[in-house]
């Protein structure tokens, strides 16, 4: 969100809460007020589960796909239903189990709420083939499609 428009966006808060309410709220965590106004207009996008990225730190695949695509990741529109989330294989945490089933790094994996696995991209060549298996599994779940696939990208 650009700095004239959060400027704007507080201004009106401040009209609207004293018109209102009659005193000044005012967001003292700019952080935390971008987080509101942005899942304010996010509302329409439903998160439609994980993209889980299995990394560890010696896969020269998974450095080519941070550089390529995990860096601006989080910009896209795919991020919006599939946030996500670097899973180290030394330290897989809360994923251990899942975990426990990759082979070769990279690997992604796009689970529901509860860790369920839904589809699976093991390893990664370039961007194009990354963006066209995500389109892919996108769509699928955007029609309510549940058949589990697995893509082997070389």
């Amino acid at each position: 969100m650009s700095k004239m428009l959060r400027i704007v966006n507080a201004t009106v808060l401040l009209f609207v809460s004293v018109l209102m309410f009659g005193f000044v709220v005012q967001p003292t965590d700019v952080a935390a007020f971008d987080r509101l106004v942005s899942a304010k207009e996010e509302v329409n996008t439903p998160v439609l589960g994980k993209l889980l990225f299995f990394t560890n730190p010696y896969c020269g695949y998974c450095r080519k796909f941070e550089t390529e695509v995990g860096n601006g990741y989080h910009n896209t529109d795919a991020a919006k239903q599939l946030p996500l989330i670097e899973v180290t294989m030394s330290d897989p945490g809360r994923y251990e189990d899942i975990a426990m089933t990759v082979y070769l790094t990279p690997t992604f994996i796009v689970t529901d709420a509860d860790n369920n696995e839904h589809h699976r991209i093991q390893g990664y060549a370039n961007s194009e083939m990354f963006w066209w298996k995500v389109d892919e599994i996108l769509t699928g779940l955007n029609q309510g499609q549940s058949k589990h696939t697995v893509a082997h990208i070389k």
